[in-house]
């Protein structure tokens, strides 16, 4: 690793390089302290599917205490009516009130300011009540699975709501007046009332079932209704009735028929969206059909009339529906070209009976796109910076030009921007701005006095976001101190002496510091304790160790389903990988193979059939595997314009001394699978494999329990279409990444691994 050390250049301690710190790395930076003993030093992070930033903290050697002093918006929650701002990363939480001008931290989620080691995967989500009262967290427990905790903000108070809840999503869902929040746990939908579960009075759990589902069965409109999606029938639900339903549930439904949908509902595929006034509905089917439909009620003689209907393109990872101005319908999807993650986006134009989707301009790099509270504006947030629309022209009328995270509306006029610089405050109808707090910093020291904390915030050149110096004046609190000049920097005082050194574990280096005056002694800034990522780390027998390398090798077999999915991970992480392309793969789906090669992965044979080899009724010979790798060569070609590399494996991972010996013709060389990986074991294949049929999170769980340096895992891509599962691989495939990288294994591609 190339260490970030500071420079002194003129008196400022300040870098002006770019942060540079390899994958998959915790490490610290130079400390400087003043005659008070206090140090200010800083914590670079770079995770796979993260920007990198820097975290700037005190500490007080004298009692110990840590602050964190800058806050990346890796998550941003808005709460209490528009007026605080929750901004949440792996080091801590802090809220910021609006009115009151300050802030708060929250100890609800644990700190590194209280020694807890930060983790090298993604964060877990969280969700706060509307008012902010109560949090919902994931905390891991193992690669996939984690438990669901229900806690007040000040962190006194906890329930746990799930013990083995999936990992990389929340299943929560609070009511928009915070009084009941909706939970899934083991595939079946609860409702919890906080105020009751923390005064005992709650009922158990088996009398606050909804039914079957997931979160995303549930869909609210107004402060305490909710639709909930069952089969293919919509019911309305008035939370007061939850009560007297969980008393009688063996003698009455849940909610009344609201309508009927045009499919069955999947819990695990589809999504819905109710109408602000919950006489409508948006659905999605799979990633891939939307609908928009009334909702009558009973249908039985009368029917719905001609529902509009969006079909997406199959290269579509992500459904965002919405619901914008005057309850119109709007839908944006993320779809992956050329490996490359694009939004687009479609409105409804015209009534019920007689519109159509049609597409809208989505401005370029767009990672994610937020509509405000009023459905008048859609703010679009990508590298360059934020737009905002008007929803009834779909015309551009302001945009923030900065590095931009995340952005969260605070009303029909304002935003808040997080940036790689500083978290603002921005007025797009007036122009207005202002700093919240500065979220990473590239260089940092005390100023002249020695008392204040001086850091250096850099920007785009053209940016909206003030670049530029920094002074820290209490609370978390930042101000522009342009005029100011900062002290030099200095690691040494009359009793500590401060320096860098290589360390193991979470961080890859470590800022210690020894005492220089009474009996001595060394010890590092924070406390490593074994908590957090520490123990992922050791458990893997990886710590200390150089990054070891495994290879995810993804078969192309037949079916496309969940290669969006897939792709716009391996995008998002930076990895490139090896798939392997069987012939009627190329022939069904020219178009998505193009698409691999364009995203720069490398490229490997499945043969030219998707046969099972090892089938009785055919008689295999190495002429026939050598020509028939020959002809999936040429099919690959004709398609792409590219050649296939020599690595090849065929259909099941099936060899036999014939099969070995084609291969070996052709000049290919065999790959095969280290860790066994039933992603295709359908429910009904359960009877004649017993012990084989597992649920995606389960698989992750073996994968991660066997794997060792150098293994190749294979992860199928498509449906089995000759049975079903309730789940799929590549559809956690995100999880089964962030497990790895929490292991310390770096993913790689066939040719690099041998």
């Amino acid at each position: 690793m190339k260490k970030v050390l500071f420079f002194v250049v003129s008196l400022f301690i300040f870098s002006f390089q770019v942060l540079q710190v390899s994958a998959s790395e915790i490490s610290f930076s130079g400390g400087v302290i003043n005659q008070k003993d206090e140090v200010l030093f800083a914590v670079d992070t770079s995770v796979p599917a993260q920007i990198p930033y820097r975290t700037l903290f005190k500490k007080n050697l004298n009692d110990g205490q840590i602050e964190q002093l800058t806050f990346f918006p890796e998550q941003m929650e808005l709460l209490s009516g528009g007026t605080v701002l929750q901004i949440r990363n792996r080091f801590g939480t802090v809220r910021y009130d609006s009115v009151l001008k300050q802030f708060t931290t929250i100890k609800a989620f644990p700190a590194f300011s209280s020694g807890y080691a930060p983790n090298h995967g993604a964060l877990e989500k969280s969700a706060a009540s509307p008012d902010g009262r109560w949090i919902v967290t994931l905390s891991p427990v193992s690669p996939s699975r984690g438990r669901l905790i229900l806690s007040d903000a000040s962190g006194t108070n906890s329930f746990e709501l799930s013990s083995s809840a999936g990992r990389g999503t929340l299943p929560v869902s609070w009511s928009p007046d915070s009084s009941v929040l909706i939970y899934e746990d083991s595939g079946s939908l609860y409702y919890a009332r906080p105020d009751s579960l923390f005064s005992n009075s709650e009922l158990p759990a088996n009398f606050r079932i909804i039914g079957e589902g997931s979160v995303d069965s549930v869909s609210w409109y107004g402060s305490s209704r909710f639709l909930y999606a069952s089969g293919d029938s919509v019911y309305r639900v008035h939370v007061p009735e939850l009560f007297t339903y969980s008393l009688y549930r063996p003698l009455i439904s849940v909610g009344d028929l609201a309508g009927k949908l045009p499919a069955a509902f999947n819990p695990r595929e589809d999504k819905f969206c109710a109408s602000p006034d919950g006489n409508s509905a948006l659905f999605v089917s799979g990633s891939r059909c939307i609908y928009f439909f009334p909702l009558y009620g009973d249908d039985y003689s009368a029917g719905n009339g001609s529902v509009p209907c969006l079909l997406l393109p199959g290269n579509t990872a992500e459904v965002f529906p919405f619901w914008a101005e005057n309850g119109k319908p709007a839908v944006f999807a993320r779809t992956v070209d050329a490996g490359e993650s694009v939004m687009k986006g479609w409105i409804l134009s015209g009534t019920s009976g007689s519109g159509v989707f049609i597409p809208v301009v989505v401005p370029s790099e767009t990672k994610q796109v937020v509509l405000s509270p009023d459905g008048n504006y859609a703010a679009f947030i990508g590298d360059s910076g934020v737009s905002v629309y008007s929803v009834s022209s779909w015309t551009e009328v302001a945009s923030y030009v900065s590095n931009a995270v995340s952005a969260v509306w605070i009303d029909g006029n304002s935003l808040y921007i997080g940036g790689t610089g500083t978290v603002s405050r921005w007025n797009f109808k007036t122009g207005a701005s202002e700093i919240v707090t500065i979220s990473s910093v590239n260089g940092y020291g005390w100023d002249e006095q020695g008392v204040l904390p001086v850091a250096f915030v850099s920007a785009n050149p053209d940016s909206s976001q003030t670049s530029g110096r920094f002074r820290c004046t209490g609370g978390m609190k930042w101000e522009l101190a342009s005029g100011s000049r900062a002290g030099a920097p200095v690691s040494t005082n009359s009793r500590y002496r401060l320096y860098l050194d290589s360390f193991g574990g979470v961080y890859k280096n470590m800022l210690f510091v020894r005492s220089i005056h009474g009996s001595g002694g060394t010890s590092p800034i924070v406390a490593t304790g074994n908590n957090g990522a520490e123990g992922v780390l050791q458990e893997s027998g990886l710590k200390g160790a150089n990054p070891p390398s495994v290879a995810l090798v993804f078969d192309a077999v037949e079916e496309s389903d969940g290669l969006p999915l897939i792709l716009s991970a391996l995008n998002d992480y930076g990895i490139k990988a090896t798939f392997f392309i069987n012939g009627e793969f190329i022939r069904r789906h020219p178009e998505a193979v193009c698409d691999i090669v364009e995203a720069g992965h490398q490229t490997a044979s499945m043969f030219f059939t998707s046969w099972n080899l090892s089938d009785p009724g055919f008689k295999i010979d190495a002429d026939f595997i050598k020509r028939g790798l020959a002809r999936n060569e040429d099919d690959f070609h004709n398609a792409t314009g590219s050649e296939l590399s020599l690595f090849w494996h065929a259909p099941y991972y099936v060899l036999s001394p014939e099969i070995a010996e084609g291969g070996n013709l052709a000049g290919y060389e065999y790959i095969n699978a280290d860790i066994f990986v039933p992603d295709w074991v359908t429910a009904e294949m359960s009877g004649n494999l017993p012990g084989l049929y597992k649920g995606a999170d389960f698989i992750i769980e073996d994968i991660m329990r066997d794997i060792k340096p150098g293994d190749v895992i294979p992860v199928r891509i498509g449906k089995n279409m000759d049975g079903t599962r309730s789940d799929y691989l590549y559809g956690r495939i995100r999880v089964l990444l962030n497990a790895l990288t929490e292991a310390g294994y770096s993913v790689v591609t066939v040719n690099e691994l041998l």
